[in-house]
């Protein structure tokens, strides 16, 4: 740096005297072109050194960074947990005539889970919750109404309460003669696991039949 400052005063000086000779300034101005080209060289040689450096430092702060993250919260799951299911109907085809019991199915239409216990006992007629959370419960039966029969009443009953807001009725108030009426409901209710559910007869003793009873976990309780 020193000897180009020297140079460009020794080209000033002879500008100003011209007294010398033209090739000696010719060659003094390329001595000078090389050596700022050499200086440039340089500093940025020291610029890119010096980048590499603090990109090899932020690297690795921030792999402790990572390194802290993972030891306070865990590794996430390589394999997430599967979200529980369930899905079990009960059928009953045969007509039955029955006061204050429960209706109970003659085959177990279809079932489908990834949970341990609970389930729909079709001897009993009672579903066990396996999980808590939101159940879809749908039903529907053929009622035998005959002129002069009760009216034929059916609900859910949970933990053994009657839900009376299921209440299902049936009804026929013909002088004579009989009909077959087809009904049911859907309701989406909330049950913690090991709560029971069935569907009741107060009074079937018209007759019902093509019975159809199912569950579904719509939305476990997040745990």
């Amino acid at each position: 740096m020193f000897n180009m400052k020297t140079n460009i005063l020794v080209v000033i000086f002879m500008l100003v005297t011209r007294g010398g000779a033209e090739d000696d300034l010719e060659t003094l101005i390329n001595e000078m072109k090389n050596e700022m080209q050499l200086e440039m060289n340089q500093r940025l040689a020291l610029n890119e050194e010096n980048l590499m450096k603090e990109l090899k430092q932020t690297r690795g702060e921030l792999l402790e960074l990572k390194t802290e993250k993972c030891q306070t919260e865990g590794e996430p799951d390589v394999f997430p947990k599967e979200s529980p299911f369930f899905h079990a109907c009960g059928y009953r085809g045969v007509v039955i005539k029955i006061t204050g019991q429960s209706v109970n199915y003659s085959s177990l239409l279809y079932s489908s889970t990834n949970t341990g216990g609970g389930g729909l006992d079709i001897d009993t007629g009672v579903l066990t919750a396996p999980q808590s959370g939101s159940y879809t419960i749908t039903w529907s039966l053929s009622a035998e109404d005959n002129a002069g029969d009760t009216a034929a009443q059916v609900l859910l009953r949970k933990n053994g309460q009657n839900i009376v807001e299921s209440e299902h009725v049936t009804y026929y108030s013909g002088s004579s003669g009989v009909v077959w009426d087809q009904g049911g409901r859907t309701m989406i209710l909330h049950l913690d696991k090991g709560d029971t559910l069935d569907l009741y007869c107060i009074d079937c003793s018209a007759g019902i039949g093509a019975i159809t009873f199912c569950a579904s976990l719509s939305t476990p309780d997040v745990e």
